[in-house]
């Protein structure tokens, strides 16, 4: 039924090379993660980030730096500001996702992700 699909919305935890999804792709069926499908809907501007370590951090401490400088911020919503922690997985399934700040918070080599980059 689901490869009867316009567009599938995956789970960022389902890879790439899964049966299911190369099924998809291989019938022309757009695959996307859900940073994909709702980035159209969000007005706001985006600050999205990412890396090996220190997202979490980062991304507290980039709301809160706004927040106190008086800025319409959020950390989810649908107005002003986003301040969205992401992991590889999540970027894995965009095409037209694109923030207005991209923050890359930490590499590291030997994490199983970066051997990607």
């Amino acid at each position: 039924m689901i490869l009867n699909s316009n567009i599938i919305v995956k789970s960022p935890g389902i890879p790439e090379k899964a049966e299911i999804v190369k099924k998809a792709k291989a019938k022309g069926i757009k695959v996307i993660d859900e940073l994909e499908f709702a980035y159209p809907y969000t007005k706001g501007k985006i600050i999205a980030i990412t890396g090996t370590n220190g997202k979490t951090t980062t991304t507290l401490l980039t709301y809160h730096l706004l927040k106190s400088a008086n800025k319409n911020v959020c950390l989810a919503g649908n107005v002003g500001r986003y301040v969205i922690e992401i992991s590889s997985y999540q970027i894995d399934g965009t095409v037209d996702f694109k923030p207005n700040v991209a923050v890359f918070a930490e590499y590291y080599s030997g994490s199983p992700r970066s051997l990607r980059v």
